[in-house]
């Protein structure tokens, strides 16, 4: 576990609703973030994740054909992005399987099922500050580890999935086993972000209601 300091910390909030931005800077005002800068579709919000130093992004999903699925990718691309390991946050009222599995093939730490309370949101957001993930580098995907639990298996499939996918930190250099810097390939990831590997719920629900759809 770290510990890190808020106060040093820019949010970036994508929301195109009001209420949920309002809802969302008093939690981080209350976890002690003094910055946070908001975009209300997600073609402002990359303008601002590429312009300026930006350390969490709370998204919503959107409809629109850049979405914050899309958003997502276009920051988790190591070769262009400023910032590819940046902890990242979807909120959405669409909690079904496919869209949460599409948020977590593009690369979110965390989904946060709409409505959501203030003690949701501040629990997600200290989980991937203070407990951060190591990476994963495949042929297909780029983003923090997605296993929620260590599993043990044995067989070609394993081996198969290990030459594929590594563990990098921050810096990109692969991660053992333990954390430490190694040679080691990691297996690849499964389980979608913010449910359990059976199918659990992307996030809690109750707490104050949305009018916007995402």
């Amino acid at each position: 576990m770290r510990k890190v300091n808020p106060g040093q910390m820019t949010v970036l909030v994508v929301d195109q609703n009001q209420p949920v931005h309002v809802l969302v800077r008093s939690v981080l005002r209350d976890l002690g973030f003094r910055s946070v800068v908001s975009a209300l579709d997600c073609s402002e919000a990359l303008e601002t994740f590429q312009r300026q130093k930006i350390d969490l992004v709370i998204t919503h999903c959107g409809h629109a054909a850049f979405d914050g699925i899309e958003l997502v990718k276009k920051i988790r691309a190591p070769g262009t992005s400023s910032n590819p390991y940046v902890p990242i946050l979807m909120v959405s009222s669409q909690a079904n399987k496919g869209r949460v599995m599409a948020a977590r093939d593009a690369g979110v730490h965390e989904f946060i099922a709409k409505p959501f309370t203030a003690g949701d949101l501040a629990r997600h957001v200290t989980e991937v500050l203070d407990r951060p993930r190591p990476f994963v580098r495949a042929a297909t995907y780029f983003g923090p580890d997605r296993r929620r639990r260590s599993v043990t298996f044995k067989g070609p499939e394993r081996r198969q999935a290990a030459a594929e996918a590594i563990a990098v930190d921050a810096a990109g250099q692969p991660l053992g086993a333990a954390g430490a810097p190694s040679a080691a390939p990691a297996a690849a990831p499964a389980g979608p972000a913010g449910a359990d590997e059976a199918g659990g719920s992307p996030g809690a629900r109750g707490g104050p209601s949305s009018s916007s759809q995402d």
